[in-house]
């Protein structure tokens, strides 16, 4: 259901809430705060989360820098981390995930490979909140419309 209001703090925290359809709720588990069953996402969802709305994570910069320590850490899951994005349906997460693991330069060839498979025919912008304008990566069929990390 809607939730309002959609923006808020609470303890100092900022918070956005937004509503997600059944079939879009994968990846978390249920944890109890006082009698109030919360649905927390793993990390692997988490990130597909920020790559498939990067003003969520922060923008581009911060979520390539999220996708760098999940890489190098002990959630590291590239099977699922792949099936979580086929399974969200936004095929932008594919170009903004290949072209930010090819950028971070990280071993990630299974998951660039897989990720250049799944290209929509468009260009997407790699910060869809970020400016109108970046230059064009026809690898990747993106926008690169932030600072991140240059491909190597």
């Amino acid at each position: 259901r809607d939730v309002r209001p959609r923006e808020g703090a609470r303890g100092g925290v900022r918070a956005l809430a937004r509503r997600i359809p059944g079939r879009r709720v994968f990846g978390t588990k249920r944890v109890w705060r006082d009698r109030v069953a919360v649905e927390v996402s793993d990390p692997t969802r988490t990130l597909v989360d920020v790559l498939d709305e990067p003003r969520l994570g922060g923008g581009a910069r911060h979520v390539a820098e999220m996708l760098r320590a999940y890489l190098g850490s002990e959630h590291r899951d590239d099977r699922l981390l792949l099936e979580y994005a086929h399974r969200l349906g936004n095929r932008a997460v594919f170009k903004r995930l290949g072209f930010l693991a090819e950028a971070l330069g990280t071993p990630g060839e299974a998951i660039v490979a897989e990720c250049a498979r799944h290209l929509s025919a468009g260009y997407a912008r790699l910060d869809p909140s970020g400016p109108r304008r970046g230059r064009l990566v026809r690898r990747w069929r993106l926008q690169v419309n932030a600072s991140v990390p240059e491909p190597r």
